[in-house]
């Protein structure tokens, strides 16, 4: 007969084997690279942090929290929407989930027969393929942490010979690293303004609410006017709204000159109203003019809609209007397109928003026995300042064909 002893020895040394088949051998990660990678993923302000893929933190929290053996805590890191459908998430959570049911079979003694056959098969499940992929990701995130971040450098780009199409980029992508201290800034920055309108969408007023946006707002569906008139009529009908918000990233940045900004924001969102519950992942272009203003939302959607309006630097509300005047004999501007009807072309550049003094225009272009109209940006005293202004412009425009064009100083 088995004495009850005997018997939870056995329980005990078959857990310490089972999570022993399933640890990760040879490890690069010290005990202590460990602890101190554990503390910094749960503060999330460390750069090595804020620089991993989607989902990785969660990943890395619930592989060390399992280690410590807080089964609980690591199957509630990933859970996360963030790391839903990803298969090393899923794998390292069946393990916790294995180990709890060890843990608890242990626990009952020789209570535990029951189970026997069910431990059994925990035993042979394969779930170490899992725990060694995020093994990996935790080393390249031990060996980032003391590294430098690097620092944006600036792009010298040869002055394109006249007409030759703008082929250069001003997206900042998401795998270059600005200072440090900058990006948290930064970060902290966009994470207040989207605080402050979650509130303000929870508090359903509706003036609060919409002086978040941007007069330029517009997305797939709406303008700005339409969308005020939909979420006012939309408040109408709400006895009360919820709205929880998480993981707050930027993923791109829009290169500006001085201190405008504009910043694409993705984030997951909860929502819950007396009518109406949905959960999903939304994006926002955020914009302003300089440090000391607030952000307003450009564009609201779904991570990868765009602004249905082109939007150029500050994206300050400025009518389409004549060229700065200047006493050059020639300057220069930067044709964005032309049309056959002058309609389609003043519709273009009344699309385009653009703050300072080089404004979208129309002009009036004789073509052999015809006559085009073309949208120009200008004017600008210099070729040099024209190309510089043709780089950034042209790019968030989506427009491949610029080119630049020297004119009598009226521009007309």
């Amino acid at each position: 007969m088995t004495r009850p002893w005997m018997f939870n020895r056995y329980k005990a040394l078959a857990l310490v084997m089972l999570m022993a088949m399933a640890t990760p051998v040879d490890s690069a990660v010290s005990d202590q690279q460990r602890e101190r990678a554990y503390q910094l993923l749960q503060q999330g302000e460390h750069h090595a942090v804020t620089a991993l893929a989607r989902g990785d933190r969660e990943i890395l929290l619930g592989l060390l929290a399992l280690e410590q053996g807080k089964t609980k805590k690591a199957i509630t890191f990933l859970s996360s929407s963030s790391v839903q459908g990803d298969p090393v998430a899923a794998m390292i959570r069946a393990e916790a989930y294995r180990r709890q049911s060890v843990q608890a079979a242990t626990r009952a003694g020789n209570y535990a027969h029951a189970v026997n056959a069910d431990i059994s098969r925990l035993k042979e499940a394969k779930l170490s393929a899992g725990l060694n992929e995020a093994e990996l990701r935790l080393e390249k995130f031990v060996a980032a942490i003391d590294k430098k971040p690097v620092a944006v450098a600036a792009v010298v780009t040869p002055e394109p010979v006249e007409q030759q199409p703008v082929t250069t980029t001003v997206w900042v992508n998401d795998n270059t690293t600005p200072p440090v201290s900058e990006a948290i800034t930064l970060l902290e920055s966009v994470s207040q303004a989207i605080e402050s309108w979650r509130n303000d969408w929870q508090s359903r007023d509706a003036d609060a609410y919409l002086n978040h946006y941007h007069p330029a707002f517009s997305n797939d569906k709406h303008d700005y006017a339409s969308w005020s008139q939909y979420k006012r009529r939309i408040n109408r009908n709400k006895t009360f709204i919820e709205v929880d918000i998480s993981n707050i990233r930027i993923v791109k940045e829009i290169a500006e000159r001085s201190d405008a900004r504009t910043v694409i924001v993705t984030f997951n969102q909860k929502y819950r109203s007396n009518n109406f519950s949905a959960n999903g992942s939304k994006q926002l272009y955020l914009t302003r003019t300089s440090a000391d203003q607030n952000w307003q939302i450009l564009s609201e959607g779904n991570v990868g809609s765009s602004p249905r309006k082109a939007a150029v630097r500050a994206q300050a509300v400025t009518p389409a209007s004549k060229p700065a005047q200047s006493s050059n004999s020639t300057q220069w501007a930067i044709n964005i397109a032309a049309f056959d009807t002058r309609s389609h072309a003043d519709e273009m550049a009344a699309g385009i928003l653009i703050d300072g003094e080089q404004q979208p225009f129309v002009s009036a272009v004789p073509l052999g026995s015809r006559e085009v109209h073309r949208v120009r940006i200008g004017m600008f005293a210099s070729k040099s300042e024209a190309v510089d202004a043709m780089m950034q412009i042209c790019p968030q425009l989506d427009v491949s064909d610029c080119w630049l064009e020297n004119l009598p100083g009226n521009g007309n």
